[in-house]
């Protein structure tokens, strides 16, 4: 049988040798049930993680304007700053370096730090020098490391998937 559509749908065809509707078939059912190494988050999607040593890992969900510390042995996920946190509007990145957790948020412009048991320390405003990028990764003598893309021309030019990655020292001079 044909549907409105015009497209051919097998339950509703009749068979030549019975006179009978075919019964559409019934998709299964499957529950997913969480297994001893997942943590149950609300969070549509992490974008990015960063090890902090035993079974803590901090995540960021930019879809959520969340970040959180997930613990794997407690099995829990602790917002930073708390459920109603004001030290974030748009979290994106984060990584750490050294004993410390950074988040880039790109609606307050700056780049916060936090303690591996996620504290609050301060905050680092966005450089105009590199045009409001944050910094993506930290070495050990304490470069930073940012993706900066081409300025876009009138033409379209600099609006490429390509972009440069910039080292800029801790006081972005």
């Amino acid at each position: 049988g044909r549907g409105p559509s015009g497209l051919f749908r097998p339950w509703q065809a009749k068979s030549s040798a019975c006179s009978s509707n075919l019964e559409k078939p019934s998709a299964p059912v499957i529950d997913l049930v969480p297994h001893g190494d997942t943590v149950l988050t609300p969070y549509s999607e992490v974008a990015e993680a960063a090890w902090l040593g035993g079974n803590r890992w901090a995540v960021v969900a930019p879809s959520n304007d969340a970040a959180a510390v997930v613990d794997f042995t407690r099995r829990t996920s602790t917002p930073l700053g708390g459920a109603r946190s004001k030290e974030f509007r748009n979290p994106s990145n984060l990584f750490f370096a050294n004993d410390t957790l950074y988040v880039g948020d790109w609606g307050l412009r700056r780049l916060t730090l936090w303690t591996p048991e996620g504290r609050p320390v301060r905050s680092i405003p966005a450089s105009a020098i590199v045009r409001g990028s944050l910094p993506r990764a930290r070495d050990s003598a304490g470069w930073f490391y940012l993706e900066l893309s081409p300025r876009p021309g009138p033409d379209g030019s600099g609006n490429r998937d390509s972009a440069a990655v910039v080292r800029v020292d801790p006081e972005f001079t």
